[in-house]
């Protein structure tokens, strides 16, 4: 199962597990991953599980400062990997977000075009 882990700022060390469900991240009081920074919007980003593939999926709600993952800012759903940073690069203080995906592990893409494009599974031959 996955989780979050913010990284840096007031709330470091704060975890919070995703579980099958989407996520909203967010300064908004009803959220259940609440992150009090300035910077961040009352709805700043969705996290997103898929059943099938198995992957957690992050999407930015139209926030202001936007979403950046390991620096690169995202534009569509963006499909995330065990141990990728989530923030905003150049606004301090900026929280980081580390989505684990407990035991489910696969490999960081090498660009990010694979990265937004996930892998399609080639199928068995036999």
């Amino acid at each position: 199962m996955g989780s979050i882990i913010v990284r840096s700022g007031s709330q470091k060390g704060d975890f919070y597990p995703l579980g099958r469900r989407t996520s909203v991240i967010g300064r908004d009081e009803g959220l259940l991953i609440q992150i009090l920074d300035e910077h961040v919007s009352r709805k700043h980003m969705k996290i997103r599980f898929d059943k099938e593939k198995k992957l957690y999926y992050a999407l930015d709600m139209n926030s202001r400062q936007g979403v950046f993952i390991n620096g690169e800012r995202i534009g569509e759903e963006t499909a995330l990997a065990d141990g990728d940073e989530v923030h905003q690069p150049g606004v301090p203080p900026h929280p980081r977000y580390e989505p684990h995906q407990g035991d489910h592990r696969r490999r960081r893409p090498q660009d990010v075009t694979d990265r937004r494009q996930p892998r399609r599974r080639r199928p068995a031959t036999g």
